[in-house]
């Protein structure tokens, strides 16, 4: 949320950033991490795996200038973040 903030208060109009994180990580990845941190028994179920015959597919923006121009950083970890958000949600 601060990246976003920052971006509306500090950019300059019109200007575009992009925002995120620039980990590479799966959807079965990212499952298998909420599993974890939730603490709990989770079984993680993946279907419709890749044939293995061309790279995956992936996207992952660069913040490079969010970085520079507007002196954004990340300071909580994806596992952090997660644990968190469970923690809000009650789990």
């Amino acid at each position: 949320m601060v990246w976003l903030w920052t971006i509306l208060l500090r950019a300059e109009p019109g200007a575009i950033y992009n925002v995120g994180s620039e980990e590479t990580l799966s959807i079965g990845q990212l499952a298998c991490l909420v599993a974890a941190c939730s603490g709990k028994t989770v079984e993680v179920e993946i279907r419709g795996r890749s044939n293995g015959d061309r790279p995956m597919d992936r996207y992952v923006p660069s913040t490079l200038k969010a970085r520079r121009e507007l002196g954004l950083s990340s300071w909580t970890s994806l596992e952090e973040s997660i644990r968190r958000t469970l923690a809000y949600h009650g789990h």
